[in-house]
């Protein structure tokens, strides 16, 4: 496991040539970087731990459907303020 904490400035490995999606995760790993999981995503959206896309669902479409989602305990809390009565002035 890597520290969080470095002494001096971030070091950063110099690009060989203009950036392309193609090297992208070469280059984030290279810095210790990677892309969140579906799961992950879902996660921070407080999707319950039971929640699963059908298997038919590509890793592409779970990426755009849960970029395209909203946090399940966000909208929770609005609607239920919504319908709890209160006058909004």
């Amino acid at each position: 496991m890597r520290a969080c904490v470095q002494d001096g400035p971030p070091v950063f490995p110099e690009p060989a040539g203009p950036a392309s999606a193609d090297d992208l995760p070469t280059r984030m790993a290279a810095l210790g970087l990677r892309y969140f999981t579906p799961r992950e995503i879902a996660n921070l959206h407080s999707f319950p731990p039971e929640f699963s896309f059908p298997d038919s669902t590509t890793l592409r479409q779970r990426y755009a459907l849960l970029g395209n989602s909203l946090s399940v305990a966000v909208v929770a809390d609005l609607v239920q303020w919504l319908f709890s009565g209160i006058d909004m002035v």
